[in-house]
């Protein structure tokens, strides 16, 4: 939201940019207009989307993980889209989604990684979604479950999340961890509620 309104700030402003920029331009102040038009570049970088997915919610998730990951020096790779009509609840998008990409992040961080694979793709009725990092420690699990390796409170419940959400919506989701490649793969039902 704060993206999307310092977007409209911008076009309701960019009319005097374009008459300040032919006016530098008439004069010859050359210097003058590349200094400028430097600073409206930083400006547009600052507010716009590096990724979009036809997705709203997924949209705002993923540009916010994209420049934490940038600030780490992490590439965020997103490939595919999510259908036009999508009846994935926002709550569900929103709750697999993060937590798949703060642990992916946490992880590629650690491990001094350089790129995180997000997938996309669709059928009439199901969305796939696969999350990839590199990882470097020891992975715990107990009951068939991963566990956390963080050790301060509130934390170790991002994948049981996730996992309940996928089940909520009639899906499946399996974890492959070859090649020191942590791999999250999920299948969400896609079906309009009666």
């Amino acid at each position: 939201e704060k993206r999307e309104e310092g977007t409209k700030k911008f076009r309701h402003d960019i009319r005097n940019h374009i008459t300040l920029l032919q006016h530098f331009i008439r004069s010859q102040e050359y210097d003058k207009a590349e200094e400028y038009l430097d600073v409206m570049n930083e400006k547009v970088e600052a507010f716009g989307n590096h990724v979009s997915v036809h997705n709203g919610i997924a949209d705002a998730i993923l540009n916010k993980f994209y420049s934490e990951a940038e600030e780490k020096g992490i590439e965020l790779r997103v490939k595919g889209h999510f259908p036009m009509e999508c009846h994935i609840v926002a709550y569900d998008i929103c709750t697999v989604l993060s937590n798949l990409l703060s642990n992916a992040l946490l992880a590629e961080y650690q491990c001094k990684g350089e790129a995180i694979e997000v997938g996309i793709r669709y059928t009439e009725d199901e969305l796939y979604l696969q999350v990839e990092n590199d990882y470097a420690h020891e992975l715990q699990i107990s009951d068939g479950e991963f566990r956390t390796t963080k050790t301060d409170f509130g934390h170790g419940y991002g994948l049981a999340n996730v996992r309940e959400c996928v089940e909520r919506t009639g899906g499946h989701m399996t974890i492959s961890t070859e090649n020191q490649r942590f791999k999250v793969m999920l299948c969400m039902r896609n079906e309009k509620e009666e």
